[in-house]
């Protein structure tokens, strides 16, 4: 265990220093036992780095799994520790293998420290300089969870843009296709991004067929939240929409034309992949809040949108940093 006097600076620099030694070094009773999952493998130089800090330990090793993976910034990360049976799960992104080995040895290391030191470290990380002492070593307390997670910085906010494309039914008066541009941001779990869509014209069907063609433009607003940590994710969405019908008669001797106003608003769901570049499928379910009918002179009501649409879409977004 460090101590006394040691700074947060110094716990920094010297687990920079204990991992970057030979990780060869046998240990009788290491502290510490890591699962790697994914790119960047440096299971050996964690495990070392966390004896070198902590020394050798009784009972259990502490078990870490991580799940690491590529994106545009480095490497998004998922730990899972198991402490005697505390379980516990972090996640956080690192630039580069390097930080992503520094950045594990921290968090466990810990994990087998009083609460001064988890300060110490965190201050250190963010760049803060100051001294602070660390507690003794007697039965101290464990980290506070707060000081744990601020070993690391959280998620980056981070750019996202792409096509959508897909097949509606309930909206126009046949199944029609779609096609829309999204933009918006995403950061850990949670994405939103607004669109604008454009839905071909479609002419009216069944016994008044050829009486009136009609399409859409509309823009809307699409939240989602990430609910699973594995790839593909299954993300729950709510989505929003505004716009307006354009509408026309056919083959009628006095054709008019009008745009309705349209809104709808719902849940949907989608299975996304993750990458710089990702691709998703989606459903979605919008309840319709403004409903326009669609009349002809002498024939009546031609058309009026259903009251629950469905939607199926395939997209790709670029993810930007």
């Amino acid at each position: 265990m460090p101590a006394a006097g040691v700074t947060g600076r110094a716990w920094a620099v010297a687990v920079a220093s204990a991992i970057t030694a030979v990780p060869g070094t046998a240990f009788a009773s290491p502290a510490v036992a890591v699962t790697w999952d994914g790119p960047c493998d440096a299971s050996d130089r964690v495990v070392a780095g966390v004896n070198r800090m902590v020394g050798p330990r009784e009972g259990a090793p502490l078990s870490a799994q991580l799940r690491v993976r590529s994106t545009a910034r480095g490497f998004s990360v998922e730990l899972r520790t198991d402490q005697q049976g505390e379980i516990g799960t972090r996640r956080f992104d690192a630039p580069t293998c390097d930080k992503l080995a520094e950045a594990t040895v921290l968090i466990l290391v810990v994990l087998f420290a009083p609460v001064e030191t988890a300060e110490s470290v965190a201050s250190a990380l963010e760049g803060e300089g100051a001294s602070r002492p660390a507690a003794t070593t007697a039965a101290a307390p464990p980290p506070r969870q707060d000081a744990r997670d601020a070993l690391v910085r959280g998620p980056h906010w981070s750019f996202v843009f792409g096509p959508r494309v897909g097949a509606g039914l309930g909206v126009l008066p046949a199944p029609s296709l779609f096609a829309s541009v999204e933009a918006g941001v995403a950061r850990g779990r949670f994405r939103l991004a607004a669109a604008g869509t454009a839905w071909p014209e479609r002419n009216t069907t069944g016994d008044r067929e050829g009486v009136g063609a009609i399409a859409l433009r509309d823009a809307g607003l699409r939240a989602c939240f990430q609910t699973t940590s594995r790839a593909p994710h299954l993300d729950g969405c709510l989505v929003a929409e505004a716009g307006a019908f354009a509408g026309h008669g056919v083959g009628i001797a006095h054709p008019k034309s009008s745009s309705p106003f349209w809104a709808a608003a719902g849940p949907g769901i989608a299975l996304r992949t993750e990458g710089v570049l990702a691709s998703s499928l989606s459903l979605d379910t919008p309840i319709a809040l403004a409903r326009p009918s669609f009349q002809v002179g002498g024939i009546g009501e031609v058309f009026k949108p259903a009251v629950v649409s469905v939607r199926v879409a395939v997209s790709v977004d670029l993810d930007v940093p």
